[in-house]
């Protein structure tokens, strides 16, 4: 009897020693799959990322040899291409050219191309969706392609800079110069007094135009006076076109009268045959009463019988008492010197 059960125990033993054995190699099989699943996304991932900065690379090293293209002629080697071509950087007796349509397979994977597009600018001369094309400007975009619709593509602009760094010339458009008499005539800023703002009106010609900045023939009379701006609106109280630098009251000379440039950084479009606006303005403002605007500011002007500058008139006390509306004291014998530069 005990032999029996002696027996039956070594069997039970065995038994379970190889259902051990089984499970154990059952996890480490699980185990060691999971582990080869995860180098194998792990060996796909580098490799994708291999893939990403090898196309990168030869992108940017695209748009670096349309650079030295560049520099080597822009006239002879950009100006003549096509916009919207496919074209593709090759090395030719050393130096990098460009041949038309993509490239031959690269590393045996990937083909590259890059294309061009004129920029336009707006009237702030700024690259915009819309807008004047600028033939010195170009839109490079860099593209490679590999596999089943993998893409890399970079854009940058080029530019023909040895035309680029002489800016646009601006010439003197409109202007009225015959007022040189000293005095008093505008009452402004308004000593605290809040009696608004002088202006002068000019008109354009037969042509749009862009005014850059404007020229006003001016003193102060004393040592203190206010900061000053100018405005372009479209009429004495109308809508503002657009609003200059400030100009310090020290900045302005007290010796005599002499022309004073008011800058205007966004650039101001102006339609044909119309009339506009310039208006100074003062920090504190010459409308309010108790505002503490100070000078007075001498603006040159001239009087004849009648208006003695045909495109325009002069006024004085617009906006007086804070009043917007108020469209201040005619001068139809008067007008301001004034000059008015647009691009040209």
């Amino acid at each position: 009897m005990l032999g029996a059960l002696n027996s039956r125990s070594h069997k039970n033993a065995n038994g379970f020693g190889l259902v051990e054995i089984v499970v154990a190699v059952g996890i480490i099989s699980i185990t060691l799959f999971a582990l080869l699943q995860t180098e194998l996304v792990a060996i796909k991932l580098l490799r994708t990322e291999k893939e990403n900065l090898e196309a990168m690379l030869l992108a940017e090293e695209s748009l670096e040899a349309v650079r030295s293209i560049r520099d080597e002629s822009w006239t002879t080697q950009i100006a003549t291409l096509t916009d919207g071509a496919l074209y593709h950087p090759v090395v030719e007796n050393g130096k990098w050219k460009l041949s038309a349509g993509s490239s031959t397979v690269i590393s045996g994977k990937y083909q590259r191309s890059v294309t061009f597009k004129t920029a336009l600018r707006n009237v702030r001369d700024q690259i915009a969706a819309s807008g004047t094309a600028d033939p010195d400007t170009k839109e490079v975009t860099a593209i490679v392609s590999w596999g089943s619709g993998k893409q890399k593509t970079l854009t940058a602009y080029i530019t023909n800079f040895l035309s680029s760094i002489t800016p646009r010339a601006e010439a003197k458009t409109f202007f009225f110069e015959n007022g040189t008499t000293d005095a008093n005539l505008a009452a402004f800023p308004s000593q605290n007094a809040g009696d608004g703002d002088p202006s002068q009106s000019f008109t354009t010609g037969g042509a749009a135009v862009t005014v850059t900045k404007a020229e006003l023939y001016i003193k102060k009379v004393g040592t203190n006076l206010s900061d000053i701006y100018l405005e372009i609106r479209e009429s004495p109280t109308g809508n503002i076109l657009g609003t200059s630098t400030i100009i310090t009251g020290s900045a302005i000379s007290t010796s005599t009268l002499s022309w004073v440039s008011f800058r205007f950084p966004d650039f101001v479009a102006l339609v044909p045959n119309q009339s506009y606006t310039l208006r100074l303005g003062s920090i504190p403002p010459s409308t309010s009463a108790g505002s503490g605007s100070a000078g007075p500011l001498h603006w040159g002007y001239q009087q004849t019988a009648s208006s003695p500058y045909s495109g325009g008139v002069a006024r004085r006390y617009i906006g007086r008492l804070s009043n917007p509306s108020d469209q201040g004291q005619l001068l139809d014998q008067y007008d301001y010197s004034f000059r008015v530069y647009t691009l040209q």
